[in-house]
């Protein structure tokens, strides 16, 4: 199962590039993902400046949930604290770029789910 986490943490840090690779212009955006400069579902208006700020955001927190996928492979001491804090701050990145992150919002709710039937486990 610790393989497996491993996996699905790895496919969600990739799946945070996109966050970050069309608020730079880097890619264009599309239907999917559209390039944006409001967070909260269109509430605030961040300019590009503050859309390069979120992009820079999700890169790091596509990083962080990486750290977690190797973190979880390697059975680290207290894996499940680190990786509990990863998906943390992606779903916090998951609510700024809400609608266009629900996909990202599934994939934090089947780890946490993981994790708090790995917590549960003697």
């Amino acid at each position: 199962m610790r393989v497996l986490l491993s996996i699905l943490l790895a496919a969600h840090a990739i799946a945070h590039l996109p966050g970050f690779l069309v608020s730079w212009r880097i890619i264009p955006g599309h239907q999917d993902l559209p390039y944006r400069t409001t967070i909260l579902g269109g509430r605030f208006d961040v300019g590009t400046t503050g859309s390069r700020v979120v992009g820079l955001m999700w890169l790091v927190a596509g990083f962080v949930v990486g750290l977690a996928s190797v973190v979880v492979f390697r059975n680290a001491d207290n894996w499940w604290t680190y990786t509990g804090a990863a998906v943390a701050f992606s779903t916090f990145m998951t609510l700024l770029g809400w609608p266009d992150s629900r996909t990202g919002a599934v994939l934090n709710t089947v780890v946490i789910a993981f994790l708090v039937w790995a917590a549960a486990i003697p």
